[in-house]
């Protein structure tokens, strides 16, 4: 019975995954187990439906639900180097209650390679700095 909690309790949590990079911009975001065996076996549990047609996210992300240690390094080794993509770990950290018989959750957490932070932070940036000149080209221009 508690391995199909634990089970139950990851296919959630990729589900709230999959719903939250819809909101934030992925409307094609879909757990691997519904779309592609290949990136499932990658141990990449997040995809775009139908990459044909919609291109691949441009991270590889696996999703851990659990309330043991998780060795992130480990977890994010098994996920192969895309060039291009980053490898993201996201792990719904949950506590046992007292009782033993529920869990509660502690915290989110995003685990990935630093490299792949920096790019980030850079991109973001970069991003921030041509939106500032496209404001300033259009109030310059009004």
């Amino acid at each position: 019975m508690g391995s199909s909690r634990n089970r139950d309790a990851g296919h959630n949590y990729e589900r709230d995954i999959v719903n939250t990079l819809k909101l934030v911009g992925f409307p094609n975001a879909a757990t691997s187990r519904l779309c592609s065996r290949l990136r499932d076996s990658q141990k990449i549990d997040i995809v775009n439906a139908d990459e044909s047609v919609h291109g691949r996210l441009p991270y590889n992300i696996q999703a851990k639900c659990m309330a043991t240690r998780l060795d992130y390094r480990e977890t994010l080794d098994e996920i192969p180097l895309i060039e291009g993509i980053i490898n993201v770990v996201l792990h719904k950290k949950m506590l046992k209650s007292p009782t033993g018989k529920t869990f509660q959750t502690k915290g989110y957490y995003a685990f990935m390679y630093q490299h792949d932070f920096f790019k980030m932070v850079k991109e973001i940036e970069e991003l921030k700095q041509e939106v500032k000149q496209l404001k300033q080209n259009m109030n310059g221009t009004s």
